[in-house]
């Protein structure tokens, strides 16, 4: 158990979602989930089954699955004019823009909102670029 434990946290390390046989003599032989739940922690098991569940996902190419840049959650957006995503993870809850993959900046467009992004960015910078550069006088506080 411990040897199946040990291989299986190597093999979901490198993002497999297949667990194989470790034995060096050829065997090509897969364990069924049932039996990776007995020798993984739970914690990990939860973990390679949310890598196996996006796997599986992604090889099914459904043309209207949405994911949410925020977290893993995804549905499917059968508009295809809703820019907007709306995360159903109680946790996130996260509005987000389907061309950009950015939080929701309706009515702005995504060149607008990267432009404003990046000067929004740019002026923090240099105000903190400024405060280090200032000094106050102890004496008279100019």
């Amino acid at each position: 158990m411990e040897c199946a434990r040990r291989n299986a946290e190597e093999q979901i390390g490198m993002r497999r979602t297949e667990l194989k046989c470790f034995d060096t003599s050829g065997c090509k032989f897969s364990f069924p989930l049932s039996e990776v739940r007995r020798f993984l922690p739970p914690k990990l098991f939860e973990g390679f089954m949310k890598v196996v569940q996006a796997e599986e996902l992604r090889r099914a190419e459904l043309p209207d699955l949405v994911s949410c840049p925020f977290c893993d959650y995804a549905a499917i957006v059968e508009d295809p004019n809703d820019k907007e995503f709306r995360c159903g993870n109680p946790d996130c809850m996260e509005v987000s823009c389907r061309s950009c993959q950015n939080k929701t900046h309706i009515p702005m467009s995504c060149q607008e909102y990267a432009k404003e992004n990046v000067l929004s960015v740019q002026h923090k910078i240099e105000e903190a670029m400024t405060e280090a550069l200032l000094r106050e006088c102890p004496k008279c506080k100019k």
